[in-house]
């Protein structure tokens, strides 16, 4: 499974580059749902992909 998106990115001069942009939260997290419920054996995702929003987030509803 391969995601295709675009998203504003902003840069931070201590944290770097990041993505605030709740369209692409939801993305993200459709995204990881899907792969989950389909028991996908690789997703493959541009670098900027994994916002700690979305993998903690998906981290805690597999472990529940």
């Amino acid at each position: 499974m391969r995601l295709q998106s675009k998203a504003s990115i902003k840069y931070d001069e201590i944290n770097g580059p990041f993505i605030e942009d709740d369209e692409y939260f939801d993305l993200c997290e459709d995204l990881l749902r899907k792969a989950s419920s389909e028991r996908v054996d690789i997703l493959l995702t541009p670098e900027l992909f994994s916002p700690l929003k979305c993998l903690d987030k998906s981290v805690l509803t597999l472990v529940n």
